[in-house]
């Protein structure tokens, strides 16, 4: 049986929401940040982001994704899959915080669908790292 686990991140960025969006949904921005991608802010499309291949673990270096839900400037949740060895979820909310309602709080929810430590999930959470605002 496979198991879901799921690793939870809050940050702060002292950025207007609509600017921490566009971090995760532009795809030039994205790039300078993650890594590159064909990326479109749409329901149901499909694209890849692209890093370099680990052949002693079988990894390609290409990252099939699919943009799961998309609420402007709130919600962004894509899927995140690689041949044998990843398949996730990745879900990105934004909430005005702080003193501010300028301010932008981003929390980033990793699930994992596979059966794997909690070591090897926070290893997935950090190559999905933080928006460069």
């Amino acid at each position: 049986m496979t198991e879901s686990r799921a690793i939870e991140v809050d940050q702060y960025f002292p950025h207007p929401p609509a600017r921490v969006w566009r971090a995760l949904t532009t795809p030039e921005l994205i790039e300078r940040w993650l890594m590159p991608n064909d990326f479109v802010a749409e329901v149901g499309h499909r694209y890849t982001l692209q890093a370099e291949p680990v052949v002693a673990t079988g990894f390609s270096g290409i990252i099939e994704c699919e943009v799961l839900e998309l609420v402007p400037e709130r919600v962004l949740r894509i899927s995140w899959a690689s041949a044998g060895s990843l398949d996730s979820t990745v879900t990105w909310t934004l909430q005005p915080e702080g003193q501010r309602d300028a301010d932008a709080a981003a929390a980033r929810r990793f699930r994992s669908r596979r059966s794997e430590s909690a070591s090897g999930l926070h290893d997935h959470e950090r190559r999905i790292g933080a928006p460069t605002c």
